[in-house]
């Protein structure tokens, strides 16, 4: 016996922060912010150098302007950041820190920042894996508007995919050197996308399967059209069309 699947993802690229300062010090005193740590020699020499600056008080949760001033106080970088969508909303309480995608790109710009601290998934080490990590069998659509109407029918495993829809292979997405499909035109066009992909279980169906997802950061994710799992967004029919939204 076998049966056919199709998991259906919807991942949202909401972007956000790092640690440089200088509003907060105004209000809070010059001393109350310190060199807290410095990583200037990376085993892995892509950009990943960084000062850490610590701050003993809470940033508002609103979100805030953070300013970086030289000896002269002239502004060497500015960034006004916001809790929630179109800034990364795992960043709001839910463990991960703001991060700067690269140092090149505008800090002004939601798109330009990710939630950070997202662990290494070592491969499964038993049982059958039916997505592996790297596939190159996905399906996957830009999410400049719904992917289909009515909106839930992208989600069926006999969906008819139309020319909107591109082959790649994972991971998918831009800016941190590495990703197996690059997607050179998303940031500040579009922030989410539809992903498709099917798969075949032989046999008796498992009564669990695992689902293990690393998406920058939000998701929903579907099986035959239902939902399975919700990652860093609200719950409601709302959700779909908020994701979906341009920055």
């Amino acid at each position: 016996m076998r049966d056919r699947f199709r998991i259906a993802l919807r991942p949202v690229l909401l972007p956000v922060a790092l640690f440089l300062l200088n509003t907060l010090a105004n209000r809070l005193g010059a001393a109350s912010v310190v060199i807290n740590e410095i990583h200037f020699d990376p085993a892995d020499k892509r950009p990943l150098e960084f000062v850490e600056l610590h701050n003993p008080t809470a940033a508002e949760i609103r979100g805030e302007k953070l300013t970086l001033r030289d000896d002269a106080r002239r502004i060497v970088d500015e960034v006004h950041y916001g809790a929630g969508f179109p800034w990364p909303t795992a960043a709001r309480g839910a463990g991960s820190s703001l991060e700067r995608i690269h140092p090149r790109l505008p800090s002004a710009d939601p798109a330009s920042w990710r939630s950070a601290g997202y662990p290494a998934v070592s491969a499964a080490s038993s049982g059958t894996v039916f997505l592996p990590a790297e596939d190159s069998a996905w399906h996957w659509r830009k999410g400049t508007n719904e992917a289909s109407q009515p909106v839930e029918e992208w989600r069926r495993l006999e969906f008819a995919e139309d020319g909107t829809w591109q082959p790649g292979q994972t991971s998918i997405g831009y800016g941190d050197d590495d990703d197996r499909t690059v997607l050179t035109d998303m940031q500040g066009h579009y922030s989410s996308l539809f992903l498709r992909h099917s798969f075949v279980v032989s046999g008796k169906v498992p009564p669990a399967v695992l689902l293990r997802v690393r998406v920058d950061d939000g998701c929903i994710a579907w099986i035959n059209s239902r939902e399975v799992a919700r990652f860093h967004i609200r719950g409601g029919r709302d959700s779909i069309q908020w994701a979906g939204r341009k920055p």
